[in-house]
């Protein structure tokens, strides 16, 4: 009896091992089976081919995929070198970052760069900051990287603190277009955008301090952020309004040779408003108002580890400013001039 006993037992036993033992096959098994998804960056053939784009508007993507996030769009005959193609798609590396570009996009170019065995290429890191966003900020900061926030906590106690000089807005309110009923920071967005194309043709690396316009970005911040990026200039790009319509033009803007933070640029700076000036007046046939010297715009008086300059492209207040601007062809040369003024500025430092 005992041993019928045990043999019930043991074949219990046997049963349940073998039960827990089914089950832990059948949860492997779903988890194997289930599929993953393949990285669509895989998979490219190795290619080392020159192509250039043929069309205005083509789409640089982070992933070869249609709906993917799209790093910046080209216009027609940007140079580019490809390292690898697959279904259709180029991938390319522009600001030393792999993307992707559709083969239908470009076409095969004989331009031949040189390469690290040919001659070294090099870079310059150039912060673009197009003037504005949707959304104005009425905070003040310190109008200056050397004032501080008790500063600013005692200029607010006094009845015009706004106008005070230790403390502005940290982002004043958009000019809109008289005429076109344009944005300011669509206009300035626009030419960073093609600044960034020219530049990045010729070997720049380049940052925009904002790729939309619905941001919260400070003046200051902007400036610092340049810093952080280790930028070697910083370019302003605005567009702003005049009380007086009848004032039309360019103007470029830099700090003052007597501005502590700042002063060690002074020569740059006046070097690079010049030369962008003259190129983009020239090249647009817009009125040239000057290059004026101020220490009221805090970007410039936050840019301390790099030269930095602001560009008035245009008075939105000014009928003919207004619609120039709205130009697409317009705006191209002013970033082509804005673009050689700052490679200009490189090559007489080599």
């Amino acid at each position: 009896m005992k041993n019928k006993k045990c043999v019930i037992f043991i074949a219990v036993f046997l049963c349940l091992i073998f039960t827990a033992c089914d089950f832990k096959l059948i949860g492997s098994a779903t988890k194997t089976d289930a599929p993953e998804k393949e990285d669509p960056t895989l998979g490219f053939s190795m290619i080392d081919m020159y192509y250039v784009t043929n069309k205005d508007g083509v789409n640089i993507y982070r992933t070869p995929e249609i709906d993917g996030e799209i790093y910046m769009t080209l216009n027609k005959g940007v140079e580019l070198r490809g390292n690898g193609q697959k279904d259709g798609w180029v991938r390319v590396r522009l600001n030393d970052i792999a993307c992707y570009v559709m083969l239908a996009d470009i076409d095969e170019t004989t331009i031949k760069w040189a390469t690290e065995t040919d001659a070294k290429r090099e870079t310059h890191v150039i912060f673009i900051d197009p003037a504005k966003q949707i959304n104005k900020d009425e905070s003040l900061e310190p109008i200056r990287p050397d004032l501080s926030l008790s500063d600013i906590a005692s200029s607010e106690k006094e009845e015009n603190a706004k106008t005070n000089e230790l403390s502005k807005a940290s982002m004043a309110e958009a000019a809109v277009g008289v005429t076109t009923g344009n944005f300011e920071y669509e206009i300035t967005y626009k030419i960073a955008d093609k600044v960034r194309n020219e530049l990045t043709t010729l070997g720049y690396t380049v940052i925009l301090s904002r790729e939309t316009n619905s941001v919260n970005l400070s003046n200051s911040r902007r400036a610092l952020d340049a810093i952080e990026q280790d930028a070697e200039m910083y370019v302003r790009i605005s567009a702003g309004a005049a009380k007086d319509s009848d004032l039309n033009g360019m103007a470029t803007f830099i700090t003052t040779d007597k501005n502590p933070n700042t002063v060690k640029y002074y020569t740059s700076n006046y070097e690079i408003a010049n030369l962008i000036l003259n190129k983009a007046s020239k090249a647009t046939g817009a009125k040239k108002q000057g290059i004026y010297k101020t220490d009221r715009l805090t970007s410039l008086n936050y840019c301390t580890a790099m030269p930095a300059v602001s560009i008035n492209v245009g008075y939105l207040s000014n009928e003919t400013d207004d619609t120039n601007l709205s130009n697409e062809d317009y705006q191209s040369k002013i970033a082509e001039a804005i673009a050689e003024g700052i490679d200009e500025y490189f090559k007489g430092k080599k």
